[in-house]
């Protein structure tokens, strides 16, 4: 979480030299629209992508758990 907020911040103070540039309108439409993103991203993308890991995770806990009943029982 600390990452995602630091590079959200890196990426709005890399921008500001660019949007200094720019009319009031284009830097407040540039600015929303990097924000915008940053939130799709934040609230839709990530969980998704946490949720997947997660599901990958504990497959592989399960898989490793039935290899150590496996060997166990085998007297290994």
């Amino acid at each position: 979480n600390i990452y995602f907020i630091l590079f959200s911040a890196g990426i709005c103070l890399y921008m500001l030299e660019y949007v200094s540039r720019m009319t009031l309108t284009a830097a407040i439409l540039c600015y929303g629209a990097t924000l915008l993103w940053i939130a799709i991203n934040w609230f839709f993308l990530r969980p998704r992508i946490i949720q997947k890991q997660q599901t990958k995770m504990d497959e592989l806990v399960r898989k490793f758990e039935e290899l150590n009943i496996q060997l166990k029982s085998n007297g290994l």
